[in-house]
């Protein structure tokens, strides 16, 4: 988390968030034989059924963490506005 709140990293931000954590976990990868891919780029082959699948499981895990680790590390978990009403 220390890590993470140096990068000043907000990990509601899904493209990012899910980036950094990657990073932190090793990278992401393909095929064994493939060139290395970042999680962002395997985000992207997924489908359209997948992608939502994997951020709302994803922002599922941010809020839970979020209540552990809001208080020590609030930067890492400032939810974004909703946008304004026309």
């Amino acid at each position: 988390m220390q890590r993470l709140a140096a990068r000043r990293v907000n990990l509601f931000d899904f493209e990012k968030g899910m980036s950094e954590l990657s990073t932190q976990l090793g990278g992401a990868i393909d095929h064994p034989h493939s060139t290395p891919m970042s999680a962002w780029e395997l985000f992207q082959r997924l489908d359209t059924s997948e992608r939502h699948t994997l951020e709302f499981y994803y922002r599922k895990k941010v809020r839970e963490l979020a209540k552990e680790w809001r208080t020590k590390f609030p930067s890492l978990f400032l939810e974004p506005s909703l946008p304004a009403s026309e």
